[in-house]
């Protein structure tokens, strides 16, 4: 039955939320004994000068390991044994680099056959080749599984019209928060953007490809419009290329697509890193500066996958990450990721999640690189000795936190992830219209991208500053952070005393007082001061029209009364490792609004979500009575389950009279083809005062 209901939901599913929830029920499924013996492969992943197997070895054990991993996918750091076994084939994961460079050894391994794979096989050839092995996790190391896994996530539907609003609404909000309009003259030196995501691989045509997820189509336009300005329709020009390349293929645990998946493996990001390395390299002379945006992440809770700040203590997999990364420093790369966002999991550990918590790892000096790379570096790398400004260590990658409307951490924000540069984060929007339209993502995704854009921008004026010296321009020029709920941030700094956020006119101020020696700097007009007195944008007049004709068929609404305490705790059950986008695809999109004025909430759940949520909560994080500090009022639903389609009018009683800074919904979320259980959290709008 479960394998009859999975393979229904495969053929009806279309929408980023359901596939992620696939790759749930792949994941969960492959520790049971009732998975299907024979998974679908994905030819696109098997090298095609490697030779086939045309019979299949006989039935091994049944390995079981962490959640998430299959074992037909494994990373060594070292060359292989010449013989792994029927059923083994093996590949270079960076093809590009030479022979007799200590990165060339790393090698992705595949089990070909749609029998259960021979680890046991594997691990012996490994040991019989004298590495030390005595079994799969002895050495992780050199030898480790390739592993990916993703946590789950009455009135009338709103109408195209109201989507396309909402659609709108999100679009030109953001583009106000970020100041993306802001008059920046072009560079005479346009930067490279590489986004590493859920968008398949494009060559830098101008196009920005979608994939089955929208995220990756998102960060392209995000980063574009913090480089170029907006609307696109008035910037005919551009100070960037933004080039895509797919490191989230998966669409379950064994298939990959070329189109785009909604997760992947620390396995498929390194071999993301390198081709965009290599695409970069084949820019015809002089080469632009090259900018690597991380929107995604995995958990910093499993050990030694992520190997912390332990450059040589991380398992193959994760290893290969640092040393594409590292790499990529060599060339010059400026490496920005996202910081992480919360994910409700009660044990998981502070910090950022990885590859942002790499921003303790000191970027590679030109000795490492000759050493480690083969690579004679011409010009000063980051770290050979600090540049003009106030950053005080250079690092392997910028991990970038996230605020909201009033510059504050937003709600979701991982505790210690928060370094010195931020980025607005909440209801991030950008690019062409699409039918259906996208819904905006929250989320430290949003400002990583944020950031790609802006620092290029300045980059393309001053192309002989290094990665450091480009950061040190945004943090100098960046808006000190003037926190509403002042206690709140302690928690979240990660050993910074001062934070700085950073949009399109921070650049525009760097630019104006950026100059090489003996030239005039660039004329770049004053921007105004962000004000940060409201914690919601309104629509446009036109939308609220819309949006107000479709509040009007909300009848028989339910009812919520304040509560002092969160009624369930929010957990995620499911923390092996995993790498997929941040935010994860909302359960609602656009489509749920809070009206402060009517104290009344509107809900509209995504129609393509089959999964079901109930146990609603309403938390409105306010100003604490006369003014300081903060408080959190919930608002359980009860009673009330709901799934794709559905919608829900709640009339709130007890609502604060402070000033509401942010909303989200929380629910509990079942698969009707699992039994575990999990928590989908949201950040919402806000209208009225």
């Amino acid at each position: 039955m479960i394998l009859e209901g999975l393979r229904a939901r495969r053929a009806s599913v279309s929408r980023p939320l359901q596939r992620a929830s696939l790759g749930i029920a792949a994941a969960l499924l492959a520790a049971c004994s009732s998975i299907d013996p024979s998974p679908p492969l994905d030819d696109s992943l098997t090298d095609s000068a490697l030779p086939v197997l045309l019979r299949a070895p006989a039935a091994a054990r049944r390995w079981e390991g962490p959640t998430g991993c299959t074992g037909r996918r494994w990373i060594s750091a070292r060359t292989p044994p010449s013989s792994l076994g029927r059923g083994w084939t093996s590949r270079r994961v960076f093809p590009h680099v030479p022979a007799g460079i200590p990165m060339a050894q790393y090698h992705v391994l595949e089990w070909t056959s749609r029998v259960d794979p021979d680890v046991a096989g594997l691990v012996a050839a490994y040991r019989a080749a004298g590495w030390g092995i005595s079994d799969w996790t002895s050495r992780p190391e050199l030898l480790a599984p390739d592993c990916v896994i993703v946590g789950p996530l009455g009135g009338p539907s709103p109408s195209v019209d109201v989507l396309q609003g909402l659609r709108r609404w999100d679009v030109s909000s953001f583009r106000e928060r970020t100041r993306a309009g802001a008059p920046v003259p072009l560079g005479d030196h346009p930067v490279q953007i590489a986004i590493l995501d859920s968008s398949p691989d494009n060559d830098g045509d101008g196009d920005i490809p979608l994939g089955a997820s929208s995220h990756g189509y998102t960060m392209g336009w995000i980063a574009r419009e913090m480089a170029c300005g907006a609307p696109p329709s008035e910037t005919p020009g551009c100070s960037a290329e933004i080039r895509t390349y797919l490191a989230l293929p998966r669409v379950t645990n064994e298939s990959a697509t070329e189109a785009g998946g909604y997760f992947g493996t620390p396995g498929d990001l390194a071999e993301a890193v390198d081709r965009a390395v290599e695409g970069w390299k084949q820019s015809p002379p002089p080469r632009p500066r090259l900018v690597i945006n991380l929107s995604l992440g995995w958990q910093p809770e499993i050990g030694r996958q992520s190997g912390g700040v332990d450059i040589n203590g991380a398992a193959a997999p994760a290893q290969s990450v640092l040393d594409a990364l590292r790499r990529a420093a060599c060339h010059g790369a400026l490496i920005v990721a996202a910081a992480g966002n919360e994910p409700g999991n009660p044990s998981s550990r502070p910090g950022a999640t990885y590859p942002a918590a790499w921003q303790g790892v000191a970027a590679p000096r030109r000795s490492e690189c000759e050493r480690e790379f083969g690579m004679l570096v011409s010009e000063p790398l980051a770290s050979e000795g600090n540049p003009p400004g106030v950053v005080p260590e250079p690092s392997l990658v910028v991990a970038v936190g996230g605020t909201n409307y009033l510059g504050d951490p937003m709600v979701v924000t991982r505790l210690g992830s928060v370094g010195r540069l931020v980025a607005p984060a909440l209801h991030g929007a950008a690019g062409d219209a699409v039918d259906p339209p996208i819904p905006a993502l929250t989320g430290t995704s949003v400002s990583a991208a944020v950031l790609s854009g802006v620092a290029a921008l300045v980059w393309a004026h001053r192309p002989d500053l290094n990665p450091t010296a480009v950061l040190a321009q945004l943090y100098s020029f960046g808006t000190p952070i003037t926190i509403t709920s002042g206690l709140r941030l302690l928690a979240y700094l990660a050993d910074h005393p001062e934070v700085r956020e950073v949009d399109r006119c921070t650049a525009a101020a760097a630019i104006a007082a950026s100059c090489l020696d003996g030239e005039a700097c660039p004329e770049v007009p004053p921007c105004e001061p962000w004000s940060r007195l409201s914690a919601s944008i309104p629509p446009p007049p036109e939308v609220l029209g819309t949006l107000e004709t479709w509040f009007d068929g909300f009848t028989a609404p339910s009812h919520a009364t304040v509560h002092p305490s969160p009624p369930f705790t929010q957990q995620n059950q499911l923390t092996a490792p995993w790498v997929h986008p941040q935010p994860d695809t909302p359960p609602c999109g656009a489509a749920c609004i809070l009206d402060l004025a009517a104290n009344f909430l509107y809900v509209s759940i995504d129609p393509a979500v089959t999964l079901t949520l109930s146990d609603m909560v309403l938390t409105v994080r306010h100003e604490g009575a006369g003014g300081t500090g903060i408080e959190d009022s919930h608002f359980p639903v009860t009673g009330v389950a709901m799934s794709g389609g559905d919608t829900l009018g709640v009339s709130l009683s007890g609502m604060p009279s402070e000033r509401a800074i942010e909303a989200r919904l929380t629910w509990k979320v079942t698969d009707p083809n699992a039994p575990q259980v999990s928590t989908a959290t949201e950040a919402i709008k806000m209208i009225g005062p």
